[in-house]
């Protein structure tokens, strides 16, 4: 329909008091005629969709989530009835993650890889001073969603460390999220995802046992040469982490359940939700 055929609609409709009953009634309401006739107006000026068959014409306005049947006759209001929402599926999104730690450094080089690789949307962060918080990376942990792709060009793009890398990827399995490390490959849940895996979880326990080993001759050394030496240190663990934590208890699991893929205590879910809520 032409602009000015739904203008005539709009200035020749028909209101009677049954009209306007009927259309508080269906909108379940307690408009004045007004009101009613402005939403009317606002409707049809804003339809996405007008068909005329035979003697009606069907106006329906995803805005206000109304759907019009008019006479085209006499310009009766025949029916108003509201409408669903139609839910439209999230499209699966490949996200990118580029990260410099000084300064110095330039992002470029691995934004163009990212690209390369499909990102359509890249979260760019560069470390200031000795600083390790990562707020872009929050936003984009944030955004992750079922069936989405995090893109990053190495590992330690990703974490500090191995061990924090396998945790955050634990937990974005859990949420059926797939990493694609570039110059390793995806980590997903198909036997080649689970190879690599099973190669960094060799690798952190590697570094875990050489950690062990060097902390113990600290130890060791500071026992011996430090009198005033207190052994022992609250078990921390990162913003990001405990927002993919956050996101499964969102989903539904319980703390039990988290505890059991993620390793953090449920008490530090708990106490640690708190900030995010």
């Amino acid at each position: 329909m032409t602009t000015e055929q739904i203008k005539q609609i709009v200035n020749n409709i028909c209101y009677t008091q049954k009209t306007y009953s009927y259309i508080n009634k269906e909108l379940k309401k307690d408009y004045s005629p007004q009101r009613i006739r402005a939403l009317i107006r606002k409707a049809i000026f804003k339809a996405t969709q007008l068909e005329q068959n035979g003697e009606y014409i069907s106006i329906y306005t995803p805005a206000s989530n109304l759907k019009i049947i008019i006479n085209s006759h006499d310009f009766h209001i025949i029916a108003v009835m509201k409408t669903k929402k139609t839910i439209h599926r999230k499209r699966i999104t490949k996200y990118g993650y580029a990260r410099v730690s000084t300064t110095d450094q330039k992002l470029e080089n691995q934004i163009e890889l990212l690209k390369a690789a499909g990102a359509e949307k890249i979260y760019q962060e560069k470390f200031t001073g000795t600083t390790t918080e990562r707020p872009e990376f929050k936003k984009l942990l944030a955004q992750l969603s079922k069936d989405d792709t995090l893109i990053i060009t190495k590992l330690d793009r990703f974490a500090r460390n191995t061990k924090e890398a396998l945790e955050i990827i634990q937990m974005l399995f859990a949420l059926e999220i797939k990493v694609n490390i570039l110059n390793m490959g995806l980590i997903d849940n198909t036997p080649t995802g689970q190879l690599i895996f099973t190669i960094f979880s060799a690798f952190a326990q590697f570094e875990r046992d050489m950690i062990v080993t060097r902390t113990q001759e600290g130890k060791d050394f500071a026992k011996k040469n430090n009198p005033n030496f207190k052994e022992g240190r609250p078990k921390t663990y990162t913003d990001e982490q405990i927002l993919l934590a956050y996101k499964l208890r969102q989903k539904g699991l319980t703390y039990k359940q988290i505890e059991q893929q993620t390793g953090i205590g449920s008490k530090t879910l708990q106490r640690r939700f708190k900030t995010i809520k």
